[in-house]
């Protein structure tokens, strides 16, 4: 089975209520979807996204600019095309926009071939579970505490048991504050999860929040500081036991598949 075209497709999705990640508001999300059309009449379907439509159009024209590298490719020869793709824009970068275009085209390489063999892709790669466990994203920064407590009720009844919360306001106290109202809200029996979205410039400042948190009994705290700061991560890392989640016990998910709750199993 070759693939004989590339053709890509946009999604705009608003937002039913727009949130603050803490660096601005997302109203939209907007996908470019990926089709790779094949001479056995097989599409594999991919995408990437951005917010807001913001270079929504230079990622679009990102994933077309690889169309070169894809069409006249071999599905059983699709692996090369992740090692051509990022020599062939070695000279833009080989993060951000390069890799969400990259990934996008690669997704629907490994659509196609679960839809060649009808089996799930985590059944060709050799998977081990039947099923995974699954936290829901949400609880952001501009929400008030009223607003966080009626929303966690509301996934409490969905099924989840694992729910992550965003925290990295200007004034940690009100971080604090947020946390503990979360998780009287919760119980004890559902886990928190705690993303700082890498708001917190200072590692003093975010391991100081850290430790003030734990007593809420916190699953992990991901993304303490920059991630462009190695050093700064590695003094969070030393200092706060609550960085990352046990071995085996969470999956991180993207949005797309951190909403799906009744379809993975629950905490």
């Amino acid at each position: 089975m070759k693939v004989t075209r590339l053709r890509t497709g946009v999604a705009h999705l608003p937002v039913a209520k727009p949130f603050s990640t803490g660096r601005y508001d997302v109203l939209s999300i907007d996908c470019v979807c990926v089709f790779l059309e094949t001479d056995a009449g097989l599409v594999g379907e991919g995408m990437c996204y951005v917010t807001n439509g913001r270079r929504l159009k230079v990622l679009q024209e990102m994933v077309a600019s690889l169309e070169h590298l894809v069409v006249g490719l071999q599905l059983g020869q699709s692996g090369s095309f992740v090692l051509n793709a990022f020599n062939d824009v070695r000279a833009f970068g080989r993060q951000g926009i390069s890799a969400l275009a990259i990934s996008a085209v690669e997704e629907a390489l490994w659509d196609l071939r679960g839809k060649r063999s009808g089996l799930n892709v985590s059944h060709i790669l050799g998977a081990c579970r039947t099923a995974v466990p699954s936290y829901v994203n949400s609880l952001w920064l501009s929400a008030t505490i009223d607003e966080l407590h009626k929303e966690a009720e509301g996934l409490l009844m969905q099924g989840f048991r694992a729910i992550k919360m965003h925290v990295g306001l200007p004034d940690p106290n009100k971080d604090v504050e947020r946390v503990r109202a979360v998780r009287e809200m919760l119980g004890p029996d559902v886990a928190l999860l705690v993303d700082a979205a890498q708001l917190i410039a200072s590692p003093k400042a975010s391991i100081r929040l850290a430790r003030r948190i734990e007593e809420f009994d916190i699953g992990w705290y991901e993304e303490p500081v920059a991630g462009s700061n190695p050093q700064s991560e590695a003094k969070v890392a030393a200092a706060v036991s609550t960085l990352s989640p046990p071995e085996s016990t969470h999956i991180t998910t993207r949005a797309s598949l951190s909403y799906c709750s009744s379809r993975l199993p629950t905490f």
